[in-house]
């Protein structure tokens, strides 16, 4: 994580050089990140940006805690929204993200990048990311079971696991592989959860 150095750093010259971070990170995969073009669109010298940063994992690292940041600006309400059933409130969740997408192009795109790189793939704080996100969406189908909302003999960890890794290939197709645009991967969500909300079955 940064420096107290990086933390004292006043407003502008710290968005400058997350701006300058972004801008390396949406345009080079890890192997090809340039430290050089960091500092000089950052307009700081070599030796400030180890001030900052212990090395390029680091920094790699705070960037990755970063976008997580921003994200929870557009998650936050949802997570403290309780009149909302499991169903809808997974639809919000991704809905919102797309906002996300629309708001920060760089972020999507440095995330294109991330996800190729074994320091994404292998990261304690991405691995405990997605384990809190699972357990979230357990307490949600729970308390749905509670409410006779849905079946009280389903497994909550099985369903919560299926529903994000289901969700989660549909969003990586459209966002990082650019197999779906926006409208395609709106209506593909909502598909995946319309079938989970009725079942495959016809019932009497």
């Amino acid at each position: 994580m940064p420096t107290q150095t990086f933390h004292n750093l006043k407003t502008p010259k710290k968005e400058k050089l997350i701006e300058a971070i972004t801008d390396e990170l949406s345009r080079a995969t890890y192997d090809n990140i340039n430290i050089q073009n960091i500092i000089k669109d950052a307009s700081i010298p070599r030796g400030s940006f180890y001030q900052y940063f212990k090395d390029k994992d680091d920094m790699y690292q705070y960037f990755m805690t970063y976008i997580g940041q921003i994200k929870m600006i557009y998650f936050k309400d949802i997570f403290a929204n309780h009149t909302q059933s499991f169903i809808e409130r997974v639809e919000a969740l991704y809905l919102a993200g797309l906002n996300f997408k629309r708001d920060y192009p760089k972020f999507v795109k440095a995330g294109e990048f991330m996800m190729s790189s074994p320091l994404y793939q292998d990261s304690e704080a991405v691995k405990q990311g997605f384990e809190q996100i699972l357990g979230i969406y357990e307490s949600w189908i729970l308390k749905d079971q509670e409410k006779g909302l849905i079946r009280a003999d389903i497994n909550s960890k099985i369903l919560a696991k299926i529903i994000m890794d289901f969700l989660n290939k549909v969003t990586i197709d459209s966002f990082i592989y650019h197999k779906l645009d926006e409208t395609e991967w709106v209506l593909s969500i909502k598909a995946v959860l319309d079938i989970f909300k009725k079942g495959i079955l016809n019932h009497v």
